[in-house]
C-alpha cells in the first residue's frame, strides 16, 4: 500500500470513528469549509488552508513584481511558521498583513523570528488598535520633521486614550480593554496612567494613555506594505 504522505488516511480513519452527532457538530463548526454530502472534514480543511496559503503567496508575489524585486530564499524558521499561520487566517485585514510580512521576508529584508508568531496572536480589534497607534506615530514623526522647536507639543505625544479607540474605531469598550491587554502582553504597545497618585480617577477612558512601542513600530513597518485597514 502506498505511503500516506498527506496524512489524509489517518484523518479519514479518525473521522470515521466519530459518532454522527460529533461529525455533524464538527461540520457546523467548520461552516463553509465543510461541504454538504459528507466530504471528509480533515481533507476539506487541508484544502481550505492550501487555497488560503496560495492566495496569500500570490498577492505577496504581485507586490514584489510591482517593485521589480526578485524573490529570495527565506530562512525556514521564519518561512514555515509564516506560511502555516497565514493559511489559517480568515480576517481580510489580517490577511493583508500576512501578505506584507511574506513580501518583506521574500525581498531579503531581515525579519525578526518572533513576528510570524506575534501576528498569529492578533485578533481583528487588536490589529485595528495597533494600526491606529502606528498611524498616530507616523503623523507625529511628520510633524516633528516639519515644525520648529518652539512649536507646542501635539496631543499625539501624550498617547491615545481608550475613548479615542471607542470613538474612531467603533469598537466596544470591553473589546478595547482585552485588545490593549494583548498588545501590551506582546510588547507592541506601552501604557501610562496620567491620573494623579492618590486621587480618584473619574474617567479612566481619558487618563489611561497608550503608545506604540519600538517593537510595535518595527513590526508594523513590515506588515504594512499592503494597504492599512479602511477604518483608519
Amino acid at each position: 500500500m502506498a505511503e500516506d504522505l498527506t496524512g489524509l488516511g489517518k484523518a479519514a480513519e479518525a473521522f470515521s470513528e466519530l459518532t454522527k452527532e460529533a461529525r455533524d457538530f464538527l461540520a457546523k463548526l467548520f461552516g463553509p469549509t465543510a461541504e454538504e454530502g459528507g466530504q471528509l472534514i480533515g481533507e476539506q480543511l487541508r484544502f481550505w488552508r492550501f487555497k488560503n496559503g496560495v492566495r496569500i503567496a500570490e498577492q505577496a508575489q504581485k507586490i514584489l513584481e510591482s517593485k521589480g524585486i526578485e524573490p529570495k530564499a527565506v530562512p525556514a524558521k521564519i518561512l514555515i511558521p509564516l506560511l502555516e499561520n497565514a493559511s489559517l487566517e480568515e480576517d481580510e485585514n489580517l490577511q493583508t498583513k500576512w501578505v506584507s510580512l511574506l513580501a518583506e521576508a521574500a525581498s531579503g529584508h531581515e525579519i525578526h523570528p518572533s513576528f510570524p508568531k506575534t501576528l498569529s496572536e492578533l485578533g481583528s480589534a487588536d490589529a485595528k488598535i495597533l494600526e491606529f497607534l502606528f498611524h498616530n506615530h507616523q503623523q507625529e514623526e511628520e510633524r516633528r520633521s516639519s515644525t520648529t522647536k518652539d512649536i507646542t507639543i501635539s496631543v499625539g505625544l501624550h498617547g491615545m486614550c481608550e475613548q479615542m479607540f471607542e470613538d474612531y474605531l467603533k469598537i466596544e469598550y470591553q473589546a478595547i480593554r482585552i485588545s490593549l491587554g494583548n498588545l501590551i502582553r506582546l510588547n507592541l504597545c506601552t501604557h501610562k496612567d496620567y491620573t494623579v497618585e492618590g486621587e480618584f480617577d473619574p474617567n479612566p477612558k481619558l487618563n489611561n494613555r497608550f503608545f506604540i512601542s519600538s517593537l510595535g513600530i518595527a513590526f508594523m513597518e513590515v506588515v504594512s506594505i499592503a494597504p492599512l485597514s479602511k477604518d483608519i
